[in-house]
């Protein structure tokens, strides 16, 4: 075999090619993974408000305390 400094430049370039390739894969992975993220967040959502839904339908004509309507009809306080 015959000596010489192709050696480190060969090294440089197949460092930066999977550099190159990893850094396409990391990539790759992140997009397919936030778009599972996003459709599990969207459902999420959905639950959250459906039982927010319920909630506020129980809460319907309850008194709650901090509301205008338990202000109004509070006994014996001074507003």
């Amino acid at each position: 075999m015959k000596g010489g400094n192709a050696g480190p430049k060969f090294a440089t370039a197949l460092a930066a090619a999977a550099i190159a390739v990893i850094d396409f894969v990391a990539n790759w992975l992140l997009a397919k993974l936030a778009k599972g993220a996003a459709k599990i967040g969207s459902k999420i959502k959905g639950l959250a408000k459906k039982i927010m839904g319920r909630r506020k339908g129980k809460l319907k004509g309850k008194k709650v305390k901090g509301t205008a309507k338990a202000k109004g009809k509070s006994k014996g306080k001074a507003n």
